[in-house]
C-alpha cells in the first residue's frame, strides 16, 4: 500500500529542500526507512567503518532510488557537489568512506544545492568575522563543543557586537552541557523546545538535527518511565525519542504506556513509528482506531502523522457525497487498498458503530473480491448499503472498473 514509489521520493526531495535548503541522499535514506539514525550516529562517531551494514535493502534499490532523486534534482535546476563526511569524537576531521560500491558512495555523496550566483557577496563572506561565525557553526554540526567555544571566543575578540554571537553562545552552551543530567524536565523542555531547537534551525539550518540529536537524547533519557499525560503531551519520551528518529524507541516508549490505545496523540505517534519501521500492518492498525475511537481528533492527527499515502486517501474520502465521518474512514481504505483485506484483521474493535461494521462488512466482501457473486455476497452487500450507501455505491463502482 504505497503510492507510485518515484512520485514519493519527489515528493520527499521537496520537503528535505523546504526543510534544509539543499537535497542530501542521506537524509532520504533516513526518511524512507533505509537508514536507522542510531546507525549514521555510530558511523560518524567512528564506530561502524562503512555503512554497508547499515543500509537496508538490496544495493542495487538503493542505487535506483537515489539516481531517480538525483534526476528530480536536477530537473528542478540544482547543481549536484561531490561531499565527504568527516567524523565525530576520536575519528573528528577524519574522512569517513561511505560505502564499499563506488558508485552508491558516488550516489550518497552528490548533495543537490539551489543554483546561486553571487560573486558581490564574495569579500563579505571572506571576512575573518564570517569565518569564525561559520567555524563556531561547524564544530556545532560536528558535536565539538570545545572547537565551538574556542572559534565563539575569537570571534568575540574580534566582532563584540556580531549580530549572531549571542545565539551562538546559548547553543555552544546548550551543546556543553548534553551530557549533564536534567533537573527540571519542564524547564529543560521548554527551553529545547522553544528556545534551542529554533535557534539551532536559524543559525545552523545543515545538519541541524546531529546538533539537536544529544540534547533530545538527555531529555528522552530524563522522560523513562514518565506517565504520559494528555494535558502535556510532549512530556513523554515517545516525543524525545521521535525528534531522534528513534522510531523503535517511540515505538516502546508508547507499547509500555498503560492504556496507550486510548489515547488519540499515541495512537497517531505509534501509527508513525510503525510506518519508519516499515511496519506498515501494524501502523495502519493504529490509525483505524485512532479514526473509530476519536474521529473529532483524526483528521488534525492524520494530516500531522499519517503517510503519504494515507493522507491521499483521506483527502479523497473528504470529497466523497455526504460528508461522511471519521469513522467510515478505514472502511474506504479497504475499497481504496483492496489487498489490506489479506493485512489487517477484520476485528480490531469490539464496537457495533456503523463505521466499524461497514469495516467489517468491507473486510468480508475483499476477501472474496474477483469470485461470482452468491448469496452470501449479495447478503453483504446488501448491509453495506444498509450502513452507508454512500460506501457501497464507491464499492459497486470499483467492483466494476476492476
Amino acid at each position: 500500500m504505497t503510492n507510485e514509489p518515484s512520485h514519493r521520493i519527489e515528493q520527499q526531495v521537496d520537503e528535505l529542500l523546504l526543510d534544509f535548503g539543499r537535497y542530501e541522499p542521506l537524509e532520504l535514506l533516513q526518511r524512507e526507512g533505509l537508514l536507522a539514525y542510531a546507525d549514521y550516529e555510530a558511523w560518524r562517531a567512528g564506530e561502524l567503518e562503512t555503512l554497508d551494514n547499515a543500509l537496508t535493502g538490496e544495493t542495487s534499490a538503493i542505487r535506483r532510488l537515489l539516481d531517480h532523486a538525483s534526476a528530480y534534482a536536477g530537473r528542478l535546476g540544482l547543481v549536484g557537489r561531490q561531499e565527504g563526511y568527516s567524523g565525530w569524537g576520536a575519528k573528528h576531521g577524519g574522512k569517513l568512506c561511505i560505502h564499499s560500491d563506488h558508485r552508491l558512495e558516488q550516489a550518497i555523496g552528490l548533495i543537490w544545492w539551489p543554483a546561486e550566483d553571487r560573486p558581490q557577496m564574495d569579500l563579505f563572506m571572506d571576512s575573518p568575522a564570517i569565518t569564525l561565525a561559520n567555524a563556531v557553526r561547524d564544530a556545532l554540526r560536528n558535536r565539538d563543543a570545545t572547537t565551538a567555544r574556542q572559534r565563539l571566543e575569537q570571534l568575540y575578540e574580534i566582532d563584540a557586537n556580531h549580530s549572531e554571537r549571542v545565539g551562538l553562545k546559548r547553543l555552544v552552551t546548550a551543546l556543553e552541557q548534553a551530557d549533564t543530567p536534567v533537573g527540571d524536565v519542564d524547564r529543560a523542555l521548554g527551553m529545547l523546545q522553544f528556545g534551542i531547537a529554533p535557534l539551532a534551525d536559524d543559525l545552523l539550518r545543515h545538519h541541524v538535527h546531529d546538533y539537536l540529536a544529544p540534547l533530545w537524547r538527555r531529555l528522552a533519557k530524563a522522560l523513562e518511565g514518565v506517565d504520559f499525560d494528555p494535558r502535556h503531551p510532549d512530556r513523554h519520551a515517545s516525543h524525545a525519542l521521535a525528534q531522534l528518529r528513534d522510531w523503535r524507541g517511540v515505538r516502546e516508549a508508547i507499547e509500555q504506556t498503560p492504556e496507550w490505545q486510548h489515547h488519540p496523540l499515541l495512537l497517531a505517534r505509534h501509527s508513525r513509528a510503525c510506518t519508519r519501521l516499515n511496519d506498515e500492518t501494524t501502523g495502519q492498525q493504529s490509525t483505524l482506531l485512532l479514526c473509530w475511537r476519536f474521529p473529532e481528533q483524526a483528521e488534525s492527527l492524520l494530516k500531522e502523522y499519517a503517510s503519504a499515502p494515507i493522507r491521499q486517501a483521506w483527502d479523497d474520502f473528504q470529497d466523497l457525497p455526504g460528508s461522511l465521518p471519521a469513522t467510515f474512514f478505514p472502511a474506504w481504505l479497504l475499497i481504496r487498498f483492496p489487498a489490506l483485506a489479506r493485512s489487517l484483521p477484520a476485528e480490531l474493535d469490539d464496537s457495533e458503530a456503523d463505521g466499524v461494521q461497514a469495516y467489517r462488512l468491507l473486510h468480508r466482501l475483499q476477501q472474496r473480491r474477483g469470485a461470482a457473486p452468491d448469496d452470501d455476497q449479495i447478503a453483504l452487500r446488501k448491509a453495506l448499503r444498509a450502513v452507508s450507501p454512500a460506501l457501497f455505491a464507491r464499492y459497486m463502482r470499483s467492483v466494476a472498473t476492476s
